[in-house]
């Protein structure tokens, strides 16, 4: 149970909360990325970031850290991932993102490590509490979550393949 307290010498109304006062603090965890390899540095950092620290971004040869270049760092991130066009389908209703069909030309090694960091991307900005504008299709969400799909479900993608 909560135990509400004023605190000494408040206002009236001031209440602090003595469990949170106890929860430790998030630590940071600062990475220097260099702008004109963000992708492939992001792989990097990825693969050595602690769980439980907040990223915080520099760029390689400017001044400044903190909440402004790290927002711009998932900001980018996310553009670059979601314009990558061996990764998408084109023409999918509302501009969502779906999976496109792997063609004997792609590297599937490519492929997949491209999925995996997008992944490690995403399950970061959630922990770190970043919005990032990658509007995946419903219909990839709900095979994500192993939902059952029918054919029908098709036309959510491709009208056209559809009929």
């Amino acid at each position: 149970m909560k135990k509400n307290n004023r605190l000494p010498g408040a206002k009236q109304g001031a209440i602090f909360n003595e469990r949170e006062d106890k929860m430790p603090k998030i630590g940071k965890q600062k990475v220097k990325v260099n702008r004109e390899k963000l992708l492939t540095e992001c792989a990097a950092i990825m693969k050595v970031l602690q769980k439980r620290t907040l990223l915080e971004v520099e760029y390689v040869g400017e001044e400044g850290t903190g909440l402004g270049p790290t927002l711009e760092f998932y900001t980018i991130l996310s553009q670059q991932l979601k314009n990558d066009t061996s990764l998408w389908r084109r023409k999918v209703p509302d501009g969502t993102l779906y999976p496109i069909s792997m063609s004997p030309k792609m590297e599937p090694k490519v492929i997949i490590e491209k999925f995996h960091l997008m992944g490690l991307f995403i399950a970061k900005s959630i922990c770190d509490n970043r919005i990032i504008d990658l509007p995946i299709n419903g219909v990839m969400w709900d095979l994500l979550l192993d939902r059952k799909k029918n054919l029908f479900d098709l036309k959510m993608l491709d009208e056209g393949l559809f009929n």
